[in-house]
């Protein structure tokens, strides 16, 4: 983190990982606790200047020696439970039934990911910090196992493969959903088998007891982290989760079809995953402990490779009669392999005794928003206001009455949802399918209203090279320009259609992708009711493509200087001249955009119809399509232009 990104964050803060989130997470929680304000953007810049109306940096020491004392007391907490704690000490006088009731609305915030079961992707950011700030102030070890899978795309390919073998006459857009949902419980399984194994051999050491907390950290990224358990126990650990890992995989028939970005190299074939183990300490030096971490996690994907091909232990756990030409291009034989696959998983589900989470008995957000009826697809701040109804009607069916301070405390921990993203400003990855399901639900009840029959406008928008802007600029600063394109290229797009906040939900879903759902049926302040049309989405794509074609052309030292960020004096003079490190031919920025409307299927999937989840993958779908032929195109275009030589890299004059 640059010392520009350091300014405004207190002394005792800077060396936690993710310190801009543990500081606004205590800042957020002061103002909720105490009759101070959060502070605006120009007093966070200097939070050291005391203040008896905002929040600054004394009060967040003193909210920090409030958990030196709860960890002192009680050992580690994480971060959803730390924040009971906070809230008991800061107003002791706040009823236990409606802490308790209030935990039960916040529940969602600790919902699992549904591929790995592992916590989600927001949680990250104060999991680590706090876990830093533990080891820092009880002197305690902390330890983080980092894994990466491999190859997911190529394991879709893989098992479309087996499924059109299987059925030449199924559809296509069929084979694909079910060899992402194979995918799916692949890396579900393998994901159990990481925990299981770590588990099994840390449950012993109690004193002081072992916490495992799986975090699910990106697209093909989880994390452990393991909470009074030194580097070198963690080290040890690494053995027999690689061993878990390879056996499972094996199992499935998981290891030897094509990496599709390597498919030349039969080290990089099959799917499975490798880890590597690091201390966590409060030095200001967690992006370096990554970066190494990435770097020996490479190491091991080839090892593991090269032991697959050269003399695996592990072959002799393959499925019966295993040959992938023969799976590949013979109906029978892949029709037996399918049926042996999905009993292979149904037992590996079995011994790992993986169970469902039971079903809240708290109304969905499509309930609770179908109630209130809106005309429109309720934004955040509405959103939450409903919720907090429904919750405050809760209290009052159990007799229980609070103070506006104790409610105001509350409400802090009631409205973790839905989330923005801090990276980029849009709604979170993780709230989107509830997001959409919930403006599923808005637009059914407009149609009901109406007698339209109008469907949900979908788009999605994928920019390519975000590995090239973090290298370039540093994951903060890069930070900026995900903020940009979320508000300044997606956003402004809709508006210039006439499309405006109340009647779109952008979410970013990780990476450079973004989705987004466009309300059909729009009720104007004039009272006339407007439908958006293809042609209004299709002039909102080309608006996209245009506005990004503007920002390539961008000085990047202009850009960061109008967001008071000076010396890139050392940057390219452009975006359109920023490296990719992933393609030498395609420098700059580029977008892919998809945009379709979404037609229910009531007969299909209606679980996550309801919840929004087919939505989400609708988007994937097509979006991943229209990637693979602009990339494609881009990648011929690019060969004409630019000298493949490797003996003259692109960029050297």
């Amino acid at each position: 983190m640059s010392n520009e990104l350091k300014r405004d964050i207190i002394e005792s803060l800077r060396p936690l990982p993710y310190a801009r989130e543990v500081q606004a997470w205590l800042v957020d929680f002061i103002a909720a606790a105490t009759t101070k304000k959060k502070p605006p953007e120009d007093y966070i810049r200097n939070l050291e200047r005391p203040s008896a109306t905002f929040v600054d940096a004394n009060d967040i020491r003193e909210a920090v020696e409030f958990i030196h004392s709860i960890y002192a007391h009680k050992g580690y907490l994480p971060p959803w439970e730390l924040e009971d704690e906070l809230i008991r000490a800061y107003n002791p006088e706040i009823p236990e039934a409606a802490l308790q009731k209030t935990i039960e609305f916040s529940a969602a915030d600790k919902a699992r990911d549904p591929l790995t079961g592992y916590y989600q992707k927001p949680q990250v950011p104060l999991v680590m910090g706090l876990a830093a700030l533990y080891t820092q102030s009880q002197q305690q070890p902390v330890s983080v196992i980092e894994i990466d899978f491999s190859n997911m795309r190529g394991t879709n390919e893989h098992n479309e493969k087996i499924l059109r073998a299987a059925d030449p006459a199924r559809p296509e857009a069929e084979i694909r959903e079910e060899a992402m949902a194979l995918t799916d419980q692949y890396a579900f399984l393998v994901a159990a088998n990481i925990m299981s194994t770590a588990h099994e051999r840390t449950v012993k050491q109690s004193d002081p007891q072992i916490h495992l907390i799986p975090l699910r950290t990106g697209g093909d990224e989880v994390r452990l982290v393991a909470i009074n358990l030194d580097h070198q126990q963690a080290a040890h650990l690494l053995p027999a989760i690689h061993d878990s890992i390879e056996a499972v995989t094996a199992s499935l028939g998981l290891h030897d079809h094509t990496h599709t970005k390597r498919p030349l190299d039969n080290f990089s074939n099959g799917f499975g995953a490798a880890g590597t183990a690091f201390p966590l300490e409060a030095d200001g030096c967690f992006d370096e402990a990554i970066a190494r971490a990435d770097k020996a996690i490479g190491d091991m994907k080839v090892e593991l490779g090269r032991i697959r091909v050269e003399e695996s232990p592990f072959a002799a756990l393959k499925p019966d009669q295993f040959n992938l030409d023969d799976i590949y291009h013979d109906q029978a034989i892949a029709q037996t392999f399918l049926l042996e696959l999905g009993q292979r998983i149904n037992a590996e589900s079995a011994r790992l005794n993986v169970t469902t989470t039971p079903a809240s008995t708290l109304p969905t957000i499509e309930e609770i928003v179908h109630k209130h009826n809106p005309n429109h697809i309720p934004d955040k701040p509405e959103l939450q206001a409903m919720i907090f109804d429904e919750f405050r009607q809760r209290l009052a069916d159990g007799g229980i009455h609070l103070t506006p301070e104790q409610e105001k405390v509350l409400r802090i921990k009631v409205l973790k949802f839905p989330q923005s993203d801090p990276s980029s400003g849009a709604l979170i990855g993780r709230d989107f399918p509830a997001m959409a399901g919930m403006a599923m639900q808005v637009v059914h009840d407009i149609n009901q209203a109406t007698g339209n029959k109008a469907t949900l406008w979908t788009i999605g928008t994928s920019f390519h090279n975000l590995a090239g802007l973090n290298e370039t600029l540093g994951h903060g600063h890069s930070n900026l320009v995900l903020r940009h394109q979320a508000q300044d290229v997606i956003k402004e797009s809709l508006h210039k259609i006439g499309v405006d906040r109340r009647h779109f939900q952008i979410a970013h879903m990780g990476n450079g992708d973004f989705y987004t759902i466009v309300q059909p049926v729009i009720f104007e302040d004039s009272g006339n009711v407007r439908t958006v049309t293809a042609k209004d989405i299709e002039t909102a794509c080309f608006e996209i493509e245009q506005r990004l074609e503007k920002l390539n052309k961008t000085s990047i030292k202009t850009f960061l200087s109008r967001h008071a960020i000076q010396g890139a004096d050392d940057l390219p003079p452009s975006f359109s001249l920023m490296a990719n490190p992933r393609d030498a031919r395609m420098p700059g920025l580029r977008v892919s955009v998809s945009a379709q409307p979404y037609i229910t299927d009531p007969g299909i999937d209606t679980h996550h119809n309801r919840q929004g989840g087919a939505v989400m993958r609708f988007i994937s779908e097509h979006l991943n399509d229209r990637a693979t032929a602009n990339k494609a195109r881009w990648a011929n275009e690019a060969s004409q232009i630019f000298d493949p030589s490797p003996e003259i890299p692109f960029g050297t004059p």
